[in-house]
């Protein structure tokens, strides 16, 4: 999920849900502007059961309320991991 995000970034979830559709298919799939149509060398078969919830999530937008919360889950968790040398010292 964390390469999709990054793809995802730099050329957009629909390009990225096309990519993984072609990739999983071997269908071709358009090029950017001015370029012939791509067709992948050969297709990842073995990675074909996950390319559906793949693209369902790059073509799904994020909801900013589960981002909120695992951003405070992972901040709350900085914290404790922060403290716990310092109390484990104290109490032993």
């Amino acid at each position: 999920m964390s390469a999709d995000d990054t793809a995802a970034r730099s050329t957009g979830r629909p390009t990225l849900a096309a990519a993984l559709l072609a990739i999983a298919t071997g269908a071709r799939y358009p090029a950017g502007l001015g370029q012939e149509p791509a067709i992948p060398a050969g297709s990842l078969a073995a990675a074909a059961y996950a390319v559906p919830a793949r693209v369902e999530r790059m073509l799904r937008p994020p909801c900013p309320a589960v981002a909120f919360a695992v951003a405070a889950a992972l901040t709350a968790l900085s914290a404790v991991l922060a403290l716990a040398p310092a109390v484990l010292a104290t109490l032993l």
